[in-house]
């Protein structure tokens, strides 16, 4: 019989090299996934860079391609009228002056939304969909008014001003009340008269004049970000909590719409004595004498000083009792058909005309936003009315003349036809508007130099948007509300907008398109200022 020896016991640690491969298999496969995920991530940031170059490169291939719609548009209203712009703001002036007749025939140049370019207009670029919106810096009001040397004109400019303010964001939840609007207004001309008490650092700019050292000349809005008074939602677009649209304000005022070249005249820019100055002719002052307005251009532009000279030459001689002050062309005849005087602003001066405003201090009729309008004068003097009949006449369709050749149609965006509405073809021509007899003649007098039907400083935003997103064809079935709202929030797409400000100038060898500003990056996509805004 054979005796069945105990089986031994299991050693204590037998389990102990299972559980350490475990644990390394562990660290090995957080290794794996620590280097795909790190992968994964260079992979995205590798193709959204790609992504944002696609993007700068098709902006930057739709702003010239805007450039040459600016330009062809500018030549076709010298072609129908056949002559300049600066002809045809003079005889603007002199219709003005002598009556509502002939004023429609004789002015060349008309900006309205009618023009190509006034449209919104979507497009695609080697697969990145582009959005573009041009807005006419005519169209606002130009804050540099206030500057005016005449004390009632200077007044009257800081009271416009505080007008649209309390007027802009109307119906919002953001809405400015009439006593905030008025201390902005303020805050905005004290820092640009009071310079050395307003406790701010600032570059020194070589064209700054030492004679008139405390006039403060912005170089854009968002210069007044520094004050109190302002903050940054001011300047951006955007829904408020009732999901109602909210602008921008550089969208209703402006310190761009009076151009001209750094040291047009010839002057030497050291001393900052050249005869450009801040309003008045631009690009628009007759052949043979020099253009004048509230800015140098860029050193392309220019070819001397650069953006930092940006409006700082209109201070330059403006106290000399020359012809060369602050908008002022070297013509003493186009600083009187402008309507500037010695200081080259609106109503200052012997020579001024009440005829018409300096081009870019007054605003475009065709084009400028209701806030404007109804901030132009106090509502004893004009009623809003008047400018709902005005904002009415611009809408109105355009009745057809059959007997001449109808224009090419227009579209939308969205590939929607446009109908062809009604525009000024001078400010002569506010008399058609219904109420316009109620005015008195005063009045009517005082409407008609503070509006023009010209524009010559343009602000164009493009957008460009790459969808990133599995699901890129989803918003196929959308309406355009659903689309446009849709596109605010862009999710799974990489958007990039572009802000690119430029004037339009004729020269005797033709047009040309000069930057102000040539790229500026914005966090945000304005919306269009509309006369009946859509209720999404």
């Amino acid at each position: 019989m054979k005796l069945l020896r105990p089986r031994a016991a299991a050693p204590k640690r037998r389990g102990a090299a299972l559980l350490l491969s475990i644990l390394v298999l562990f660290v090995l496969i957080a290794i794996v996934m620590q280097i795909s995920i790190g992968t994964m991530t260079d992979a995205r940031v590798g193709r959204n860079d790609v992504g944002q170059t696609l993007i700068n490169r098709a902006i930057s291939s739709a702003q010239y391609d805007i450039f040459e719609l600016l330009k062809n548009d500018a030549e076709s209203s010298q072609e129908e009228g056949g002559e300049d712009p600066a002809a045809g703001a003079m005889a603007d002036a002199t219709a003005g002056a002598m009556g509502a007749e002939g004023g429609a025939e004789e002015a060349a140049a008309v900006d309205s939304r009618r023009d190509e370019w006034a449209v919104r207009q979507r497009t695609e670029i080697n697969g990145i969909e582009v959005l573009i919106q041009i807005e006419a810096e005519n169209s606002k009001y130009n804050i540099l008014n206030m500057l005016n040397e005449d004390e009632e004109e200077a007044e009257d400019a800081l009271q416009r001003v505080a007008r649209i303010i309390d007027l802009y964001r109307e119906g919002t939840e953001d809405d400015i009340s009439q006593r905030e609007a008025q201390e902005m207004a303020e805050a905005m001309k004290s820092h640009m008269t009071e310079r050395h008490g307003s406790g701010y650092a600032e570059p020194a700019l070589l064209t700054f004049n030492e004679d008139r050292d405390k006039l403060f000349m912005p170089l854009s809005l968002r210069d007044f970000l520094v004050l109190e008074a302002f903050a940054e939602h001011d300047f951006r677009s955007y829904r408020d909590v009732n999901d109602a649209r909210v602008h921008s304000l550089d969208q209703f005022l402006t310190v761009w719409s009076s151009p001209s070249l750094f040291g047009d005249s010839g002057a030497s820019s050291e001393n900052g004595s050249g005869q450009s100055g801040a309003g008045g002719g631009g690009g628009s002052a007759p052949s043979g004498g020099s253009s004048s307005g509230a800015s140098s251009t860029t050193k392309s532009a220019s070819g001397a000083g650069g953006t930092e000279d940006f409006f700082n030459q209109a201070l330059a001689d403006s106290e000399s009792g020359g012809n060369s002050g602050l908008g002022e062309g070297s013509s003493g005849d186009s600083g009187a058909a402008s309507g500037t005087g010695s200081s080259g602003l609106p109503g200052s001066g012997e020579e001024s005309s009440s005829s018409g405003p300096a081009l870019g201090y007054g605003v475009n009729v065709n084009l400028a936003p209701p806030a404007v309008l109804k901030g132009l004068f106090d509502v004893r003097d004009v009623r809003p009315r008047f400018w709902d009949d005005v904002i009415e006449y611009r809408n109105l369709e355009e009745e057809q003349d059959f007997s001449e050749k109808q224009p090419e149609p227009t579209f939308d965006e969205f590939g929607d036809e446009l109908i062809e509405r009604q525009i000024f073809d001078s400010a002569t021509e506010l008399s058609d508007v219904r109420s316009w007899e109620d005015l008195d003649p005063l009045m009517q007098s005082a409407v008609m130099s503070l509006v023009e039907v010209e524009s010559e400083v343009f602000t164009i935003y493009i957008t460009g948007r790459r969808n990133t997103s599995v699901d890129d064809g989803a918003d196929s079935a959308m309406t355009a509300e659903e689309r446009a709202r849709a596109e605010e929030e862009p999710g799974g797409a990489l958007v990039r907008c572009v802000r690119v400000v430029v004037w339009r100038r004729s020269t005797d060898d033709g047009v040309e398109v000069l930057f102000i500003v040539p790229w500026e990056e914005l966090d945000f996509t304005p919306f269009e200022v509309e006369d009946y805004p859509d209720e999404y």
